[in-house]
């Protein structure tokens, strides 16, 4: 099973240090995919945030995970998603406070 992960100091041991790793897949590796289409965006990118690779260093047999691309991505998203709708309930208040 090959990565997702194209950055090769992603796929690095962080105990050892060590490129030699094996890739075991993704966890929880069913994707729903008539789920996100009804229940909107959000499910998708958490989905993707909850489901990293597992790793296993071939020298020192530390197991580690790293998210995909796709799972940074997502979760920058939703942090932007969330600054959006934090900005927007602020500036709400704002505007009733000076409309009132």
């Amino acid at each position: 099973m090959s990565s997702p992960i194209d950055n090769r100091s992603q796929r690095m041991c962080p105990a050892c240090g060590s490129g030699d790793v094996r890739a075991h897949g993704k966890r929880y590796g069913l994707y729903p995919a008539a789920i996100p289409a009804l229940v909107g965006p959000l499910l998708a990118i958490i989905h993707q945030l909850s489901s990293p690779w597992d790793y296993t260093c071939d020298s020192c047999g530390k197991d580690f995970s790293r998210r995909s691309t796709i799972g940074r991505i997502a979760g920058w998203v939703l942090v932007l998603i969330l600054a959006l709708e934090a900005l927007a309930f602020v500036l709400s208040f704002v505007m009733l406070a000076a409309g009132g």
